[in-house]
Parts: C-alpha cells; structure tokens; sequence
C-alpha cells in the first residue's frame, strides 16, 4: 500500500468509485488507515475487524483507487503505472 507521505500524499486524493462493492467497508478502513500513514501496520486489527473475506478485496479495491488517483495525479496511464510501480 501506498502511505500518506509518499507520493505527494496520494492517500489523501484517493476515493472509492461510486457503488457498492464486496469489501467496501474494508476498503474504506484502508484508505482511512493509509491517509496516517498505519495501513501496513495495522493489517492484524483489520483482518479482526473485518475478516480476511472483506480485507482481501477490500485491498484490491483500496489499490484500484489509489492505482486510478496516481494515473490522474501524474497524467499516465494505468497500463503504465501498473507494471512499474506495483509489486
């Protein structure tokens, strides 16, 4: 995941689509956790929390946000980022 402080404070222009998605609270919790910078840190209280059926793609949700607000921050496409920038 990707902290608050790197990336120009990506976390903070990070949002989920509209709708209702599997693991959106999770996703939710992540970017919130990831705006202090604690998202990595604090993966043991969200998997109690939420339970890994909702934090598994609750993350994919959270990194396709974040994925869609660096593609738009730094005018590239995501087909670029992806490869280079998610490991």
């Amino acid at each position: 995941m990707v902290s608050a402080s790197t990336h120009g404070g990506l976390a903070q222009h990070t949002s989920l689509p509209t709708g209702h998605f599997n693991g959106e609270r999770a996703a939710i919790d992540i970017l919130v956790l990831a705006r202090k910078g604690r998202a990595s840190r604090s993966l043991d209280k969200l998997l109690v929390r939420q339970g890994g059926h909702q934090v598994l793609p609750g993350s994919a949700l959270a990194l396709a946000a974040a994925t869609r607000a660096w593609a738009q921050l730094t005018d590239t496409p995501p087909a670029e980022l992806i490869p280079t920038r998610i490991r």
